[in-house]
């Protein structure tokens, strides 16, 4: 019985270690969607969608995939993305420098010193939608 007992007990403390470390809860966000890690880690897991105007702690952005297996194919964090941009600073245009917006997730035209997500490759011809930017993040001095 006693025997019984110990296997019974450590089966279950297995299960639970392999669970906790094992397991990854992601959350998945749409394609184009600005994030950011507000503990200021690279960790997939803690990931969250932007919240405020010039965030400071901007990681990249969403690649929409639907079951991502490693950290770049859920984040892109250099290189040409298609990003949600709205016109909260005016339109954008080509070359313009864009950033988060006060909208969750969403870029804007950067008009003053911050963080920038990077610079939009293509003119806006509507007030939302996707926008191809060379994402590069910094901080810039206007």
């Amino acid at each position: 019985m006693r025997r019984t007992l110990v296997v019974i007990v450590f089966f279950v403390f297995c299960q639970n270690i392999g669970y906790s470390q094992g397991e990854r809860h992601r959350k998945l966000f749409d394609r184009g969607t600005i994030l950011s890690s507000p503990v200021g880690l690279f960790d997939d897991v803690t990931y969250d969608i932007t919240l405020e105007p010039y965030d400071n702690f901007i990681v990249g952005v969403a690649t929409g995939a639907s079951n991502p297996k490693a950290v770049d194919e859920f984040v892109g964090t250099e290189g040409v993305l298609e990003v949600k941009y709205n016109y909260e600073n005016g339109s954008i245009s080509k070359g313009d420098l864009v950033t988060s917006s006060s909208q969750a997730g969403v870029a804007m035209k950067a008009t003053q010193s911050g963080i920038i997500l990077g610079v939009a490759l293509e003119s806006t011809n509507s007030p939302s939608g996707l926008v191809e930017v060379r994402v590069l993040i910094q901080y810039i001095t206007f």
